[in-house]
């Protein structure tokens, strides 16, 4: 049976064009009023290998670097990477927040509203995380995945908004080896943004990654901690702003 390609090719772009139209029917602007239900990440930073590696290999790097962050915990609790984690995760919130309202333009409901609401403070705390390794920002309820349809929607009515948003960051330093004896560091972030719709609905689970905005050199196994972690906020407002932007209009 012979098929026409240029008929099959027009079918495939049509169904690509009707998927993605049908995956967006919503937009940040289109909801008016949201609330943030949670912002987590790693405390201190993950190291990764090889850049293409670290991208083509996720799993299995995220497998290593679970491990590499818990021990890290325990073991260099008076490493810089380490003491500023809170900072890091904090500004993830006070940049989304900014960006949600200045960019979307939309209604965020104060953060006393939301911690302070009896519906969220009953949100279960996810039973299956054991690990230690994420760390909330300041005040919100660590690892609070619970977030059922009916919970969702009383937390929205009695923090008076149409939508939720919450986020996880990851938080990593990828060694990229040139040579035998020269190595650069690269800090980069994802984010793993859910977002909530008036009826309580998860509509949105995606990830993005920051993009390379620079290295710093590795030299005697050595680096500027200091220069790293003041990277990561640049890389911070990237993830957030590509999300923000993708589902403004």
């Amino acid at each position: 049976m012979k098929i026409n390609k240029l008929l099959l090719a027009g079918f495939m772009c049509a169904t690509l064009t009707f998927s993605a139209n049908a995956a967006k029917k919503w937009s940040l602007s289109g909801f008016g009023s949201t609330a943030i239900i949670g912002v987590v990440g790693n405390q201190n930073i993950s190291e990764q290998y090889d850049v293409q590696t670290a991208n083509d290999n996720d799993e299995e790097n995220e497998d290593t670097g679970l491990l590499a962050m818990a021990m890290d915990k325990l073991f260099y609790k008076d490493d810089p990477e380490v003491l500023t984690g809170q900072d890091r995760v904090d500004y993830c919130e006070d940049y989304l927040r900014y960006a949600l309202e200045t960019i979307a333009s939309i209604k965020v409901a104060p953060q006393e509203d939301v911690l302070e609401s009896e519906s969220y403070n009953s949100i279960v705390k996810n039973p299956l995380i054991a690990m230690d390794y994420e760390i909330s920002a300041t005040g919100y309820i660590k690892n609070a995945r619970g977030v059922t349809n009916k919970k969702a929607r009383t937390l929205m009515n009695e923090v008076g908004v149409k939508s939720l948003v919450r986020a996880t960051f990851k938080f990593d330093k990828v060694f990229n080896r040139e040579s035998k004896w020269k190595c650069d560091v690269m800090p980069r972030v994802k984010m793993t943004i859910f977002v909530y719709n008036e009826k309580g609905t998860q509509v949105l689970m995606k990830d993005y990654i920051s993009p390379n905005f620079g290295t710093l050199p590795v030299r005697k196994f050595k680096y500027d901690q200091n220069a790293l972690i003041e990277m990561y906020p640049q890389l911070i407002e990237s993830v957030i702003n590509q999300f923000v932007m993708e589902y403004l209009e």
